[in-house]
């Protein structure tokens, strides 16, 4: 049981790792995605 908790705790921290990883790629892609449009136009 103890085992058990543990284990799950792990999953959690890794998951929210993945999913900062993950917003940070996004935010950075659409950030560089807005920018090269910008300069095309221009």
């Amino acid at each position: 049981m103890v085992k058990n908790v543990a284990l799950i705790q792990e999953l959690n921290g890794n998951i929210s790792k993945v999913v900062s990883l993950y917003s940070n790629m996004s935010s950075n892609f659409s950030t560089t995605f807005h920018n090269n449009r910008h300069h095309k136009e221009g």
